[in-house]
């Protein structure tokens, strides 16, 4: 039994040449608050329970080769304050990149300073509800595949 991986709050290996997925276990320490595993080489899909703890704050994934969609158990992290899942489509290929649509649960995450989903082949529209969220300071969706028209309620003062 190895009580240090259940402790864990902070797992940072940013920087590195990690490939394969992403490690499924995220799922299973009821303590992490952050998770950055950015500037590395990991592919496949972001494990669909990375934020089932609910206590997570900050989440980078940026500069990989991640594909697949945002994962619906981010919507249970309620205090994230940071989500970055920018330039994983590293080629500007379409070989890579986070794809779908942004989901409208990103605009129930009230506390999110920085959302940042540039450089993905992300789809649709931005959903409306993102525009109450009053302390996001960063938000960034260049070179995705994103269309209509952008929400009124960003430029509200």
């Amino acid at each position: 039994y190895n009580t240090l991986g259940t402790q864990t709050g902070d797992f940072q290996a940013f920087g590195n040449n990690f490939n394969g997925d992403i490690p499924s276990g995220f799922e299973d320490l009821p303590n992490i608050e952050v998770i950055n595993l950015a500037n590395n080489r990991f592919g496949g899909r972001i494990p669909q329970h990375i934020g089932k703890s609910g206590k997570l704050l900050s989440l980078n994934l940026r500069s990989n080769r991640l594909t697949g969609t945002i994962p619906s158990s981010l919507a249970m992290s309620t205090d994230i304050l940071s989500i970055i899942l920018s330039e994983n489509d590293i080629n500007k290929d379409g070989s890579s990149g986070i794809s779908g649509q942004i989901p409208e649960f990103m605009g129930d995450l009230q506390k999110l300073k920085i959302l940042k989903l540039h450089q993905n082949r992300l789809q649709g529209e931005i959903p409306e509800n993102l525009t109450g969220m009053t302390d996001l300071g960063h938000f960034t969706t260049h070179d995705n595949f994103l269309q209509g028209k952008v929400p009124n309620g960003f430029c509200d003062a």
